[in-house]
């Protein structure tokens, strides 16, 4: 009994030896009575291809479709609000054309945001039939209340047992806004401690200046006899 991946003898079986003749021990076989099992260790895009079992008579092979986690693509990587970015669902796959897949082996490809997984966003198929790679693309007006969102990405089929689900955080740039000044007198005392805050992304550049020129920075500002 010999087997063999794309063509390379990876196995051999003989009276009562077997021999692994892949030296980092990917491959193992055991056998159960009249059946020879084939056990690939840690599975990656690399281990799909063409398996064969031969013997001097005969030889049968079988085609191993592998696909990688999906992953989450953005473009540009931080947009700007006001701008219209484009998210990208991407899984990677080996062993097969996307012709010669099964159809009940194809996958489906969905991408939502986390605070409503049931909402599918409406992202168009991009798949390009010369690469092994499935492409799910959807592209969106980008506004600051988005940033944070988290968007998943699904890949899985309705036909054997795959659900696998990558997520991201939406990462937007956005201009400083809703500034607050804490307390607001009418009178301030020496000693008082007064604030500043912002929101935007990056985070906002806080200074201070008093009558006399003299600039400070950070959030928070402590009065002092020389700033009256």
């Amino acid at each position: 009994i010999v087997w063999n991946f794309n063509g390379k003898r990876i196995y051999v079986y003989s009276e009562d030896c077997l021999m692994n003749t892949d030296r980092e021990k990917k491959y193992s076989v055991t056998k159960s009575g009249r059946h020879f099992i084939l056990h690939i260790k840690d599975v990656t895009l690399e281990d799909g291809g063409t398996y064969t079992c031969s013997t001097d008579t005969d030889e049968k092979l079988a085609n191993l479709l592998v696909y990688g986690a999906p992953s989450v693509m953005f473009d540009p990587p931080n947009p700007i609000e006001n701008e219209t970015a484009v998210y990208q669902c991407v899984a990677k796959f080996e062993g097969q054309r996307k012709d010669e897949i099964p159809k009940d082996h194809l996958p489906y490809l969905r991408m939502f945001y986390t605070h409503d997984p049931n909402q599918e966003l409406p992202a168009v198929e991009k798949s390009d039939s010369k690469r092994n790679i499935f492409i799910k693309e959807y592209k969106t007006a980008i506004n600051a209340t988005m940033h944070g969102l988290e968007l998943g990405c699904k890949l899985g089929n309705i036909n054997f047992n795959m659900n696998v689900t990558t997520f991201a955080a939406l990462d937007i740039l956005y201009a400083p806004r809703k500034i607050t000044f804490e307390p607001i007198f009418k009178t301030y005392i020496v000693g008082m401690e007064i604030t500043c805050t912002a929101d935007g992304n990056p985070a906002p550049y806080i200074q201070w200046r008093d009558i006399t020129g003299k600039e400070r920075q950070g959030e928070a500002l402590t009065i002092t006899e020389d700033m009256i």
